[in-house]
């Protein structure tokens, strides 16, 4: 059972030091969208790349983000239907649950991890004036539905863990 808990912080420990890696992120895209702000407003002279870079960094923060927000449990939830439930229920709930969540996780990995192909294969670039490369972005994508799927299994397995222990410890 060690090797399990290790396995399970060591999921959490990856998926929240790749989010907080990510959301250091945020620092350029408020300065590039202040520069653009100034330019744009107080010069009249908007350029031709802030968005294209925005556009990047937000996508990378999306495509990463996601994971983090997960094992932090910061996604919305409607938990008005279970937040009377007992902890048992409730964990059984998610694991009946889960079977959409893995299908869709599994499907999207599997599309993304297509189009990141494609898009390195055609090294795809934004449709802008600027047209910078966005084939970078793509490989974020798949990377990040893998710590999503991840991070979901490992949530999976606690759940499992909570359903199969002895009723006394609920």
């Amino acid at each position: 059972m060690s090797g399990l808990k290790w396995m399970l912080k060591f999921i959490d420990d990856v998926v929240h030091r790749v989010g907080l890696a990510f959301s250091f992120l945020l620092l350029p895209l408020m300065i590039i969208t202040t520069i653009e702000v100034i330019a744009r407003y107080i010069f009249n002279r908007p350029t031709i790349w802030a968005w294209d870079i925005n556009m990047q960094i937000f996508s990378a923060l999306v495509a990463i983000g996601g994971s983090y927000a997960l094992r932090h449990d910061m996604h919305v939830k409607v938990d008005i239907f279970v937040m009377n439930l007992r902890p048992r229920h409730r964990a059984l709930l998610d694991l009946i649950t889960s079977i959409l969540f893995f299908f869709t996780m599994v499907v999207f990995l599997y599309q993304s991890s297509r189009a990141a192909i494609e898009s390195i294969r055609m090294r795809e670039v934004m449709s802008t004036v600027w047209a910078p490369p966005f084939y970078h972005i793509m490989i974020l994508i798949p990377i990040g539905a893998f710590l999503f799927l991840l991070q979901g299994i490992a949530i999976h397995i606690r759940n499992l863990l909570i359903v199969i222990q002895k009723e006394g410890k609920e």
